[in-house]
């Protein structure tokens, strides 16, 4: 990707795509019908925007709205529809000189105008995109689910940490296996 400079109106564009984003309650609103038809347990987990296995693709967008991708793969079990959800964010990449600017003011002591010239510097940012989740349909159901966990490089220097010790307790697991993906304004900070 080729960096650029960040304008004025790059800001005004990202704002006014951040306004139209849709949220689980305007998608509820456009498809009143299919999430009537679910019962309360459902619903609740889709307001919270988990997913579980053997959702329908209705069922996943009132979560998680669009996919950013689709794809369609055709295996020897059948043809499987992926939806792979990505998360955008520009990367702040550094300063460059963007030019000159020339201030011209009268000395009334010296009785002569002075010419100062300082430079500019420009902040440059480079557009991103990372796949957050992505949602294996097969026969019309959610049968595959693969979220990414952890994008950091570990130093080469410094040995992985210990696992931590099982909790006394464990908490009691459906049996369904849920994903909740972050929003993009979790995921930004």
């Amino acid at each position: 990707m080729k960096p650029h400079r960040f304008s004025f109106w790059s800001a005004i564009l990202a704002a006014l795509l951040l306004a139209g984003c849709s949220t689980v309650e305007s998608r509820i609103k456009e498809h009143p019908a299919v999430f009537a038809a679910l019962d309360a347990p459902t619903q609740q987990k889709i307001r919270q925007q988990i997913v579980e296995l053997g959702y329908t693709p209705e069922m996943v967008y009132l979560a998680l709205g669009a996919p950013s991708e689709k794809l369609q793969k055709t295996t020897e079990w059948g043809v499987e529809d992926v939806w792979i959800y990505n998360r955008y964010y520009r990367d702040w990449v550094g300063n460059v000189l963007s030019h000159y600017q020339r201030w011209v003011m009268y000395d009334p002591v010296s009785k002569r105008y002075i010419v100062y010239v300082e430079p500019v510097y420009a902040n440059v940012y480079e557009d991103r995109e990372e796949e957050q989740f992505r949602v294996t349909y097969l026969n019309g159901k959610v049968a595959v689910m693969e979220q990414v966990k952890d994008r950091g490089e570990r130093p080469t220097a410094q040995p992985a940490p210990a696992p931590a010790a099982a909790p006394a307790a464990a908490p009691a697991k459906s049996s369904a296996p849920t994903v909740a993906v972050p929003t993009p304004a979790q995921s930004a900070g």
